[in-house]
């Protein structure tokens, strides 16, 4: 004879076919009270036990037992951070109890993706999106708990690729691809890029000529999304600060970017200090790279009402280095720049050929002259001493005087140095860096 110990009742009404010498019948309290049970043969006993709240609505510790196990009613809404997944390399990932999967990638407006996951529960959930909110494309796992969706970038950087299983309790390993179909050659950083101008400058003159000749056609073109805020042409660094402060702010509204990355060139790069140490922007910069920026100061003292505020080298060295420290947790990173009198042969043969440009060499023999006591001999870019632009981890010197920098005058060229190389591989690296962060 068959003996059966227990029939849960998890509908309106059970049917128990057979012989048997007793049946005891659990019948949960979410349940309907009044269900019938029908016996088809015969029993001896019929014991039927109810799971039955108490007076004050508290379930019996059956059924608090058993609702420990089970997820918050909106625990789909809950992510847990997902490592970074990178184009042609395999990855390997579990779910968190009760948590989606918030894997993400770095990716350029235009390339075209195949996301291929497998190892999950049958309909498991896929969304693609942008961190600016537009989604990409969503997508369920099949009975063989494989996922394979294609998508197309509409703007450069993160796209957050998240996973949700079938049911909040899975914690199991799933497996995964992502690869390029289209627009391969294009790159992006996970934060935009934005270029800051230095005194006298603009983000375009005359809405023709770019202060950083060509750069943002350049980066944009190779899939980087860059911005380029304008802020007064002659002004002290605090009130050039505020110009950018809104410019970031709409920036970050516009692309959904958690942080930026700052190039700041001359002035610029003292209105990237303000703008984090001063005015509170550290947990929106990942970094900060200045390029013949007069963080030292120079040892001429320059009227105000020309140059917007003092870059002698005491007010730099002091006041402003107290006010405004390096923050922690924004890395700092600077270039200088080195150029050549026409007749000084060891230093052009040392600089690829480089010249200093008519515009400065006045200058640039001045500075050289009271800097001749610095660690490099007062060697300059025509206005920045190396000294000065150290600031950070020093990147390197470049062969270029402060036009140069920057591509100007439109690129007239006295020299190696190719300023939109420069940028794109700057570019490069700042990714190399979130990388390396990441890890």
């Amino acid at each position: 004879m068959l003996a059966l110990t227990q029939v849960l009742v998890a509908c309106d009404d059970a049917v128990v076919a057979g012989s048997f010498d007793a049946v005891d019948i659990g019948v949960a309290a979410d349940m309907a009270v009044n269900a019938d049970v029908a016996l088809d043969g015969a029993a001896d006993a019929v014991s039927v036990d109810m799971a039955i709240p108490d007076a004050t609505g508290d379930a019996q510790p059956e059924l608090a037992e058993h609702e420990e196990t089970q997820c918050p009613h909106d625990w789909a809404e809950d992510e847990a951070a997902a490592p970074e997944v990178f184009v042609g390399a395999a990855f390997t990932h579990a779910f968190v109890s009760c948590r989606a999967a918030a894997h993400f990638a770095v990716l350029a407006a235009g390339v075209e993706a195949r996301l291929v996951v497998y190892g999950l529960a049958p309909n498991a959930q896929l969304e693609v999106r942008q961190v600016d909110g537009m989604v990409l494309g969503a997508a369920s796992a099949d009975l063989a708990g494989r996922i394979e969706h294609d998508f197309t970038v509409a703007r450069s950087g993160e796209v957050r690729l998240r996973l949700r299983s079938a049911h909040g309790l899975d914690a199991s390993q799933y497996h995964g691809t992502l690869e390029c179909t289209g627009g391969c050659s294009l790159e992006a950083t996970r934060y935009p890029v934005v270029l800051v101008h230095g005194m006298g400058g603009t983000d375009r003159y005359f809405d023709l000529l770019d202060y950083f000749f060509e750069v943002p056609r350049a980066l944009a073109e190779q899939g980087y999304d860059v911005h380029v805020p304008q802020v007064p042409m002659i002004a002290h660094s605090e009130v050039r600060a505020l110009f950018l402060a809104g410019q970031i702010d709409d920036a970050l509204d516009e692309t959904g970017a958690g942080k930026l990355h700052l190039v700041g060139h001359s002035q610029g790069g003292l209105d990237a200090r303000i703008l984090v140490s001063g005015l509170g922007y550290a947990d929106r910069v990942a970094s900060i790279t200045t390029i013949g920026t007069p963080h030292r100061g120079i040892r001429i003292e320059l009227p105000d009402w020309l140059t917007g505020m003092d870059y002698g080298e005491t007010y730099m060295t002091g006041e402003f280095a107290v006010r405004y420290p390096d923050v922690p947790g924004v890395r700092a990173f600077s270039w200088a720049g080195r150029t050549c009198r026409l007749l000084d042969e060891r230093c052009r043969a040392e600089n690829g050929g480089e010249v200093v440009s008519p515009l400065l060499s006045v200058q640039h023999r001045l500075i050289g002259a009271l800097h001749a006591d610095d660690a490099y001999g007062g060697a300059n870019d025509g206005l920045i001493p190396i000294a000065s632009a150290t600031w950070g981890e020093l990147l390197g010197v470049i062969p270029a005087d402060h036009l140069d920098e920057i591509g100007q005058l439109a690129e007239q060229r006295d020299g190696a140095f190719d300023h939109i190389d420069f940028y794109l591989e700057e570019a490069r690296r700042l990714r190399r860096l979130e990388i390396d962060e990441a890890l």
